[in-house]
């Protein structure tokens, strides 16, 4: 499978930034954005697009939202800056087969989050990242709650991604 990428430049960035300044502002400095002294390469691999914000970030678009990928190596500060659940051993195998966090899995958390913020899950033992998920209550409410979802699972240690990140991550080194 051949990776394509394109760099953005000029207008093509800029109306790229325009677009998705608002998503973005969530993850990368707005001011690095809008300062324009960020690289950005668009990267197309087994029909999955990464952006690439050299030296800052490596996200993948999904339902017209960018998400991390779960790389430390790349995303460290992001992850840093997001707030987290952490989920029992016994809930593990489910995540890290697609399956969205059902509140009774759910230990503890840290931060605050909103419906359709990114959440990082990590498990309680050894607090290491095993996905990444959006919000589905805000975290105030779901304390009380017994049942239900509250994390949609959108990336996952062993997904699609996952599997091609490590060539995805030594295209990239070429960026640097």
């Amino acid at each position: 499978m051949n990776i394509y990428y394109r760099k953005l430049t000029g207008m093509s960035k800029r109306e790229f930034i325009k677009l998705y300044i608002n998503e973005l502002s969530k993850i990368i400095e707005e001011k690095l954005l809008m300062e324009n002294k960020i690289n950005i390469y668009i990267i197309n691999y087994e029909k999955i697009n990464f952006y690439y914000f050299q030296n800052k970030a490596l996200l993948f678009l999904h339902n017209s939202k960018f998400f991390p990928v779960l790389s430390l190596k790349i995303n460290s500060e992001i992850f840093s800056k997001l707030p987290s659940i952490f989920i029992d051993k016994g809930a593990i195998p489910h995540i890290c087969n697609g399956a969205d966090v059902m509140r009774p899995g759910i230990v503890k958390f840290n931060g605050n989050f909103s419906i359709g913020d990114i959440v990082l899950i990590k498990d309680i033992e050894y607090s290491k990242i095993i996905a990444i998920g959006e919000a589905l209550k805000e975290s105030y409410l779901f304390i009380e709650e017994k049942k239900g979802k509250i994390i949609k699972n959108i990336h996952y240690i062993g997904d699609a991604i996952w599997k091609i990140l490590p060539e995805i991550e030594g295209f990239i080194n070429q960026f640097d």
